[in-house]
């Protein structure tokens, strides 16, 4: 496994001055994701600060960020939005195999229209439902595939958190909605998926499932997942906090390492770049690179 830190740990918003304070920490390997603005120069000062720095960069969802903002949901059915979504994906994935990235992970969508303007609690404000279908999610998907593939590069979906009980607003949330996506992508040879644990703890709570036996079915596909993703919540809330050394997460990774070959593992923690930080990351590769006694 290969480890990185989301740029999400760092509150900058101009994304170089993230990739400087992470790296100053001793951050070698950096996903980059949302979260920081655009700027005319955005691509070639982080070219200069991958050289200067000496850093590994990764891609993940909407990043780069554009000059108008828009939110990538994969299940629109507008033609033209579409076209704008694949044409960022596309962006996207050159500038992965730029860095030298062998996968690039993205969220699934919605199953309503939303806006960039987002509610005080962080979440995108719910449109109409009428503008987004579960077909055009996948046949979003199928184009996926094709660009994958003609790139010759990975795109992994992740799974996402709901915000409540009777919540379907996000893909990829339930058992069912999970379940369903497997079975799609085994033929599917360039798509896979990116397991983000925080968000099936998160899941499992809310919507009263066994998060291991979930876990555990995604993982008798071994072949199929790309990248994953580790922060801690505090119950039902998506808080992308520092993973304490006895979470549950870890306990399930270590006792599954003979499963995953060399994909990436991100520490997807938020706004929290601290020299403590640092040392807890250094601290989970340690616990999770270790062989087990023969």
């Amino acid at each position: 496994m290969r480890f990185y830190i989301s740029s999400q740990c760092s509150p900058k918003k101009r994304i170089v001055q993230a990739v400087d304070e992470l790296a100053a920490l001793g951050f070698k390997s950096i996903e980059l994701t949302g979260g920081t603005g655009w700027y005319p120069e955005l691509l070639a000062d982080l070219q200069a600060a991958k050289n200067r720095l000496g850093v590994e960069l990764m891609l993940h969802n909407y990043f780069p960020p554009q000059p108008k903002e828009f939110v990538l949901n994969l299940a629109v059915k507008d033609p033209v939005r579409r076209r704008q979504m694949m044409a960022f994906i596309k962006e996207a994935v050159v500038l992965s195999k730029g860095y030298g990235n062998s996968v690039y992970g993205v969220h699934p969508g919605f199953r309503q229209d939303v806006a960039v303007e987002q509610e005080a609690n962080g979440f995108f404000k719910a449109g109409d439902p009428a503008l987004t279908s579960v077909e055009a999610f996948y046949s979003m998907l199928d184009e996926l595939n094709e660009v994958a593939k003609a790139e010759g590069i990975l795109i992994a979906i992740e799974n996402l958190a709901p915000r409540t009980k009777d919540d379907t607003f996000s893909f990829l949330t339930s058992e069912s909605d999970i379940e369903r996506f497997l079975a799609y992508i085994v033929t599917k040879t360039h798509l896979g998926i990116l397991v983000d644990l925080g968000h099936m703890g998160a899941a499992s709570k809310i919507f009263e499932f066994d998060r291991v036996r979930m876990l555990d079915r995604i993982f008798a596909q071994p072949n199929k997942i790309f990248e994953l993703h580790v922060s801690e919540n505090d119950g039902p809330r998506d808080a992308h906090g520092v993973t304490p050394l006895d979470s549950w997460q870890l306990k399930f990774l270590s006792e599954r390492l003979h499963l995953l070959g060399d994909i990436p593992v991100v520490l997807e923690w938020v706004n929290s770049a601290t020299r403590e930080t640092a040392q807890r990351f250094h601290a989970i590769v340690q616990q999770l690179s270790a062989k087990p006694p023969s």
